[in-house]
C-alpha cells in the first residue's frame, strides 16, 4: 500500500462527498481528505471512496464520517446557503474552476 500526500482543491462540497480537482484515481480507491473551512477552527480529516473521474475532477463519497464532522459540514453549508439563498442540501461550489488554456 502506497501512502502519498498531495495538495488539491475541493471544487464542490456536500455533507455526503466532494468533487476534488485532481487528474485521476482508481475507482473504489480509499483516500483521506484533510481540509479546513473558513470560520471553522478545527480541520476535518475524512476518509472517502472514489466514485468516478471526470475532466472536472475526482468525485468522492465520504466513508462513515463521524457525527460531529457531519454537523460541521452541515452548519458550514447552511451558512453558505443562507448567503446564496440556496437549499442547504445542494452541493455548493467553494472555489472557482481553474482557467482553461
Amino acid at each position: 500500500r502506497e501512502l502519498r500526500s498531495m495538495f488539491c482543491r475541493l471544487r464542490t462540497l456536500s455533507v455526503a462527498g466532494a468533487l476534488v480537482e485532481f487528474d485521476r484515481l482508481p475507482i473504489g480507491a480509499l483516500i483521506n481528505i484533510t481540509f479546513g473551512l473558513p470560520g471553522i477552527d478545527k480541520r476535518l480529516s475524512l476518509d472517502a471512496i472514489v466514485l468516478c473521474c471526470t475532466r472536472a475532477g475526482v468525485s468522492v463519497l465520504f466513508d462513515s464520517p463521524r457525527t460531529w464532522e457531519v454537523g460541521i459540514l452541515r452548519r458550514y453549508l447552511m451558512s453558505l446557503a443562507e448567503d446564496a439563498e440556496l437549499e442547504p442540501t445542494n452541493a455548493l461550489a467553494i472555489s472557482q474552476p481553474a482557467a482553461q488554456p
